[in-house]
C-alpha cells in the first residue's frame, strides 16, 4: 500500500474535533446548569454542584485539547482556536457560578467568626459569674460573729450542697476548686472567732476578780477603823484569800489552755482530714480527667486514621478511574484517527486512478509533440546555434513537465 504525505495546511480542525457536536454539548450543559443564587445550605451546594458541572464541561474540553496537543503538536495552532472558542462558551458561567459560591463562602465564614465569639463570650460570662459567686462567699465569711457560727456554717453548707453549678456547665471543676478554699476559708475564719473568743472570756474573768479585789479593798478601808484590833488578822485572811484566788484563776486559765489546746488539736486533726480528702479527692477528678482525655485522643486518632484510610482508598479509586477513562479516550483516539487515516488513503488512491488517464494523455500528447519536430537544415550557423538551442531547452521543459505531471497528486 503506498502512502501519501499530507501537509499541515491540508488538515482541517473538523477532521480532529467536532466542533459542533462540542458546541452543541457545551450549550446543553449550560442550559442544564443555570446560575443559582445562594441563600442557604440547600442553594449553596447546588451552586457547588452547578460549578463543579460547568467545570467538569470546560476541562473536558481542554483536556480534549491536550490529548490531541501531544499526539499532534503541529496541529495546536489550529485547535486552540477551535478550543477557546468552546471554552469561552461555559467560561463566562463557570466565573459567575464561582464567585457566587466565594461569596457564600464568605457569608458561612463569617457566620462561623460570630459563632466563635459568642462561644468566647458565654465562657467569659460562666468564669466570670463563677468569679463573683465565689467573691460573694467570701464576703459573707467576711462578715460572720462568733454567736452565728454554728448556725451560720451548717446554712452554709447546705447553700453549697444545692446550689446549682451544673449552671457553669464544663467549668464546674473550676469552681469545684475554688468551693474547696472558700470551705478553707470559712474554717480558718471559725478558728480565728473561737480563739478570740476564748481571749475575751479570760479578759471578762481578770477584769471581774480585779473588780471584786478592789471593792473588797475599798470595804476593808472603810471599816479600817473599826476593826483595826483585826485587821492583821483579816489582812492575813484576806492574803490567804487572794492566793486563794490567784490559785484558783491559775488553775482555771490552765485549764482554760488545756481545753484551748485540746480543741486546737481536735480543729487542725479535722483540718488536716478534710485536706486529706479534698487532694485525694482532687486527685482522683485528675486522674480520670487524665484517662478521659487519653480516651478521648485514643479515638480521635482512630477517626484519623480511619479518615486518612478512606481517603486513600479515595485517591486510589479516582486514579484508577482516571487513568481507565485517559486510557480508553486515547484509544478511542488512535482508533478514529487510523480510521481517518484508512479513508483518507482510500480517497486519495482513487483520486490518483482518476488522475492516471489524464496523466497518461498528456505525456502520450508529449511525446508525440517531441517526435514530430522535423529540425529544419539551416546555413546560417549562429541562427543554427540558437535553434538547436532552443530545441534543447524545450525538449529539457518538456522533460520538466513530464516529471511535473508524473508526480502530480
Amino acid at each position: 500500500m503506498s502512502t501519501t504525505e499530507i501537509t499541515i495546511k491540508e488538515v482541517q480542525t473538523s477532521d480532529l474535533i467536532n466542533i459542533n457536536e462540542w458546541k452543541a454539548k457545551q450549550l446543553k450543559i449550560v442550559k442544564e446548569n443555570p446560575f443559582v443564587e445562594i441563600t442557604d445550605n440547600t442553594s449553596f451546594a447546588e451552586a457547588k454542584k452547578a460549578r463543579t458541572n460547568l467545570v467538569s464541561a470546560r476541562t473536558e474540553i481542554e483536556k480534549q485539547d491536550k490529548v490531541i496537543a501531544s499526539k499532534l503538536k503541529e496541529l495546536r495552532s489550529l485547535t486552540q482556536n477551535a478550543t477557546n472558542e468552546l471554552v469561552l462558551i461555559t467560561k463566562p458561567f463557570e466565573d459567575k457560578q464561582q464567585d457566587e459560591v466565594k461569596r457564600y463562602e464568605a457569608i458561612k465564614e463569617t457566620e462561623k467568626l460570630e459563632k466563635a465569639r459568642i462561644e468566647q463570650e458565654r465562657i467569659n460570662n460562666i468564669k466570670t459569674e463563677i468569679s463573683q459567686t465565689i467573691q460573694s462567699f467570701k464576703e459573707k465569711i467576711k462578715e460572720l460573729q462568733f454567736e452565728n457560727i454554728e448556725i451560720f456554717e451548717k446554712s452554709f453548707k447546705s447553700s453549697l450542697e444545692i446550689f446549682n453549678k451544673s449552671k457553669f456547665q464544663e467549668f464546674v471543676s473550676d469552681y469545684e476548686v475554688q468551693e474547696i478554699e472558700v470551705l478553707e476559708l470559712l474554717q480558718a475564719k471559725i478558728s480565728q472567732l473561737r480563739d478570740d473568743e476564748v481571749r475575751r472570756i479570760e479578759r471578762e474573768e481578770i477584769e471581774a476578780e480585779k473588780k471584786r479585789l478592789e471593792e473588797q479593798r475599798k470595804i476593808d478601808e472603810e471599816n479600817q477603823a473599826k476593826i483595826k484590833a483585826e485587821q492583821e488578822a483579816e489582812a492575813e485572811r484576806i492574803r490567804q484569800e487572794q492566793v486563794e484566788a490567784q490559785r484558783k484563776l491559775d488553775e482555771e486559765r490552765k485549764a482554760i489552755e488545756a481545753e484551748k489546746k485540746r480543741l486546737q488539736n481536735e480543729e487542725n486533726v479535722r483540718l488536716a482530714k478534710i485536706k486529706a480528702e479534698q487532694e485525694a479527692e482532687a486527685e482522683r477528678i485528675k486522674k480520670e480527667q487524665a484517662e478521659a482525655q487519653r480516651k478521648l485522643d485514643e479515638e480521635r486518632e482512630a477517626i484519623e486514621a480511619e479518615k486518612k484510610r478512606l481517603q486513600d482508598e479515595e485517591n486510589e479509586r479516582l486514579a484508577k478511574i482516571k487513568a481507565e477513562q485517559e486510557a480508553k479516550e486515547l484509544e478511542e483516539l488512535k482508533q478514529k484517527q487510523e480510521a481517518d487515516r484508512i479513508e483518507k488513503e482510500k480517497a486519495e488512491k482513487l483520486r490518483l486512478e482518476a488522475l492516471r488517464p489524464d496523466k497518461e494523455k498528456i505525456n502520450s500528447f508529449l511525446e508525440d509533440l517531441t517526435s514530430k519536430i522535423q529540425f529544419p537544415d539551416l546555413k546560417d550557423e549562429a541562427l543554427d546555434k540558437e535553434l538547436k538551442q532552443f530545441l534543447l531547452d524545450t525538449h529539457q521543459s518538456i522533460r520538466d513537465f513530464q516529471t511535473k505531471i508524473q508526480n502530480f497528486k
